[in-house]
């Protein structure tokens, strides 16, 4: 009798365990579907001399967009007068 409680303590605690594990991957597939949304949007609002300086400054770092390259696209003046 003692060997069944034992098993099903350890069945139920993987159980529990794989059921958090779940909800935190999805959590977080949520938030990167969020975060995908919101630069979808951001880049829909962007002017066309913007949308290009941007592509161009991709395709310069190899479709990265590093701090630095940011820094280099917010001192254009396809982008000056914007706020975050």
């Amino acid at each position: 009798m003692q060997r069944i409680r034992h098993f099903l303590l350890i069945i139920f605690t993987a159980a529990i365990f794989c059921i958090l594990s779940f909800a935190y991957i999805y959590k977080e597939a949520c938030a990167q579907t969020q975060s995908i949304t919101d630069v979808s949007r951001m880049l829909q609002s962007l002017t066309p001399e913007q949308r290009r300086a941007l592509e161009a400054e991709l395709n310069d770092k190899g479709g990265v967009l590093t701090p630095e390259s940011v820094e280099m696209l917010i001192e254009r003046p396809e982008f000056q007068g914007l706020t975050p």
